[in-house]
């Protein structure tokens, strides 16, 4: 039987990883669903999404399906299964096939004191490829960056999401962000 509550040090690859995923949760109290970490063991994926994002760590525990509350309590963090189970959304539908996307690699990190900086130049990266009347929110492209390499990919001609994959450790994550109309 899959266990219903997980704990592991918040310091560490997998409690970065979990942390990075509940970064895009919901924090709108009118959609309790939208602020709850879904784990789908087909996909091997723990995700959150707050329906302009949506952060994902692809990895293998032996974890029930369903949706998460989320804690952090001083140096662990814990997932317990929340007791208001409901359908999530298809979010392996919404991450973008990129035969058409153009890629670029972008190297960074969130811990330098010039992070503001380093993220100003991914926004700018991300702005010049895209179609001139959308923009994309500062603030969820700068959470979607990791220490270290992201791959970038970003659709030249379309309303489609942007989509960031990088590594913590062992795991494999990514962010998808929609873009927004001017």
């Amino acid at each position: 039987m899959s266990m219903t509550t997980l704990t592991v040090p918040a310091k560490g690859h997998i409690g970065e990883a979990i942390r990075y995923v509940a970064s895009a949760r919901s924090k709108d109290k009118m959609d309790p669903m939208m602020s709850k970490i879904y784990y789908s063991p087909e996909h091997k994926t723990l995700v959150a999404t707050d329906k302009h994002r949506m952060h994902l760590v692809v990895f293998d525990i032996d974890l029930e399906e369903g949706l998460y509350d989320f804690y952090k309590i001083t140096n662990e963090i814990r997932l317990v299964r929340s007791d208001r189970q409901e359908a999530y959304p298809p979010f392996n539908k919404i991450i973008p096939q990129v035969a058409d996307y153009k890629r670029f690699e972008f190297k960074g990190t969130k811990k330098d004191k010039n992070s503001i900086v380093v993220a100003s130049r991914l926004f700018a990266q991300v702005i010049k490829q895209i179609k001139e009347d959308l923009t994309v929110n500062f603030e969820y492209l700068s959470d979607s960056m990791l220490d270290g390499m992201m791959t970038v990919y970003v659709h030249p001609t379309s309303v489609a999401p942007i989509l960031s994959e990088s590594v913590i450790g062992e795991y494999l994550t990514k962010a998808v962000i929609m873009p927004i109309r001017m």
